[in-house]
């Protein structure tokens, strides 16, 4: 029974990282495969700092008690690495790793917290030692961590090398596991990367070359081996974590290219439901999501088009989400003006209030001089 609750405990820690789009997509070859659509949503952007400190206090009070584990100042590490306190939480992971030098989470946890604070040769010597230990460790993706400490390493030991280079080349990534591309590798390449990339974007605000760099590969390795729809989120995110302006360029091109390879297909599939409305609720820019299509949508004459032209789900896509654009741009409006509102209201509040205590002032001022005035002999 405790292993059970252990098991449905994990479940519910992982789920939510793919809760959104469990179903079938499309190869750039017509076959429709089952996908999990990558996302971003705004709570994995940023770390809940209110519940992390809740978490480190709950913590501190099983330090008070005497009832801590190295496990237990692991976690606070953990938190306080969250919080930005890498320094502190080195402090702390230092002596333990000393006493348990074969704890994959202590080794995982130095590693990262070297990383955020610039030493990447002690943050790639940690890493690499806890993914010899546990390889399965992450879900299966710390080779993709390791990978990343290297990049990072040429990049600092030759700047721009970030710029002109992968992270992975495509044929490393078939590589993984035997020669054979098949839909189950394809599943867990884009399973790794896409834990990887999640659990890295709090840490790494936008602009960031490495993220960047990440998305821009599983954009290309969907948009050969899985799914457009994979290629399209891939792409639209590397443009918002890319800082220049050539790359910029790159990547829409990239965009242009996919959504030409789709609409010169014979067949084209239409775009699953769940997908239309993960796009509508993320709040992607139409003309990103849909560059390039107006440049080759429509092929006929100007006299032929109103008769023959078939209604794409991209182009109804297009209309969803400008509408989706123009209400959350009028729901802010609206909520802006109301924080107007209010703020004026208060203002006038404090107003008005300032204006009845000086009222109130002056009034016990002179009833006071009339009471004196009263009570002077004649």
């Amino acid at each position: 029974m405790k292993c059970f609750l252990t098991l449905m405990l994990s479940l519910q820690l992982f789920y939510p990282l793919f809760s959104c789009g469990n179903e079938y997509g499309f190869t750039l070859d017509g076959k429709r495969i089952h996908t999990r659509y990558f996302y971003l949503s705004a709570r994995m952007l940023k770390f809940d700092t209110e519940k992390i400190q809740e978490r480190l206090d709950a913590l501190a009070l099983q330090t008070e008690s005497g009832k801590a584990t190295f496990k237990t100042w692991s976690d606070i590490s953990v938190n306080l690495m969250k919080l930005g306190k890498v320094d502190s939480a080195i402090r702390i992971l230092l002596p333990l790793v000393e006493k348990h030098p074969d704890e994959y989470n202590l080794l995982s946890n130095l590693g990262t917290c070297y990383e955020l604070n610039g030493n990447l040769t002690k943050a790639l010597e940690y890493i690499s030692k806890g993914y010899k230990i546990n390889p399965s460790s992450h879900f299966g993706s710390e080779w993709i961590h390791v990978k990343i400490l290297e990049a990072k390493i040429k990049e600092k030991n030759t700047p721009g090398w970030l710029d002109h280079n992968n992270i992975f080349e495509l044929a490393e990534l078939i590589k993984q596991g035997n020669d054979n591309i098949s839909q189950r590798r394809i599943e867990r390449i884009n399973r790794n990367f896409f834990y990887q990339l999640r659990t890295r974007a709090p840490f790494t605000p936008a602009p960031n070359k490495v993220m960047a760099n990440l998305l821009e590969t599983i954009a290309d390795f969907n948009m050969e081996y899985g799914t457009y729809e994979n290629a399209l989120l891939g792409y639209i995110y590397a443009l918002e974590f890319e800082g220049s302006n050539w790359l910029d360029r790159k990547i829409k091109a990239k965009i242009k290219s996919l959504n030409k390879k789709r609409d010169n297909m014979s067949t084209k599939p239409e775009l699953p439901d769940a997908f239309i409305k993960m796009m509508k609720r993320s709040e992607i820019n139409p003309d990103i999501a849909l560059m390039g299509i107006d440049e080759f949508a429509h092929k006929l004459d100007a006299v032929d088009l109103e008769e023959a032209r078939v209604i794409d789900s991209l182009e109804i896509l297009k209309d969803q989400l400008t509408i989706s654009a123009k209400e959350n741009k009028k729901n802010l409006q609206a909520r802006l003006s109301r924080e107007v509102i209010i703020s004026k209201i208060k203002n006038e509040k404090y107003l008005f209030l300032g204006i009845g205590v000086l009222f109130g002032t002056a009034l016990s001022f002179l009833l006071f001089r009339l009471k004196r005035q009263k009570m002077k002999p004649n």
